[in-house]
């Protein structure tokens, strides 16, 4: 695990994760509105779409990704993980 440090007083615990975006709520038609990764750890961590690096990943359901980022401190909404995405790296696109 690498560390980030922010300023003189704050340090925050960089994760790495690898694993599949995939969808985890809907709206009344039917399409997605938020994602989470299902990564190799076997845990599912939500996307925070708090930050324009984790919206972006919107786009990318089923494919195959290396993120970089912390758990945020409110990471216990419904017993989800979130993880805040500071970068990601497409490593695969599922094939339809």
């Amino acid at each position: 695990m690498d560390t980030e440090i922010k300023g003189n007083t704050s340090v925050k615990p960089l994760v790495n994760l690898i694993g599949v975006i995939v969808p985890t709520d809907w709206d009344e038609v039917g399409n997605y509105t938020a994602v989470a990764l299902a990564a190799d750890d076997e845990q599912e961590y939500h996307i925070s779409s708090d930050n324009q690096t984790g919206r972006s990943l919107n786009g990318l359901l089923r494919a195959r990704v290396k993120i970089e980022g912390y758990i945020g401190p409110e990471a216990v909404e419904g017993h989800k993980k979130v993880i805040i995405v500071n970068s990601y790296r497409i490593l695969g696109i599922a094939q339809s």
